[in-house]
């Protein structure tokens, strides 16, 4: 064999054992971000229920719905609603959730609201029924559902 040929050769080699030794050097994960790690969804929860922490799950949604309800009724909320051709409900009133940790009637509608507007992980409509379970926990971001 020629010089030349050899040279090819070998360079082809050193390629090829590169490729081998540095797993993940052409891959598309080689760069990927990690995944977050899963969050345990919180209990399902409906109207009635009540928690005496701050920490509890009707308190977080009390807190996650008025944080949404801010954003929604800013314009960037309306512009971003309007976008999507979206129907929306009349927030003409005030409705800023009293964070008690009691689920009562005008915590179900703000979650039937919530529900109206938004689709699960999986981009099927969430079902409008003012139980927050985990599909609706998974939406509001407070899990991986």
């Amino acid at each position: 064999m020629s010089r030349k040929k050899l040279l090819i050769l070998g360079t082809g080699l050193l390629f090829m054992l590169g490729i081998l030794l540095v797993p993940g050097l052409f891959s598309a994960t080689a760069h990927a971000k990690p995944l977050d790690p899963p969050r345990i969804c919180p209990p399902t929860i409906g109207n009635g229920d009540a928690d005496d922490s701050e920490n509890g799950p009707v308190h977080k949604l009390q807190n996650d719905l008025n944080k949404w309800y801010e954003w929604y009724s800013s314009g960037d909320g309306k512009d971003y609603y309007s976008a999507k051709k979206t129907s929306h409900p009349d927030f003409s009133k005030d409705f800023k959730l009293t964070v008690d940790g009691v689920f009562g009637p005008k915590t179900e509608q703000a979650v039937k609201d919530y529900q109206s507007l938004h689709k699960d992980r999986n981009g099927a409509q969430l079902d409008k029924d003012g139980i927050v379970g985990t599909l609706t926990w998974g939406s509001i971001g407070e899990c991986h559902s």
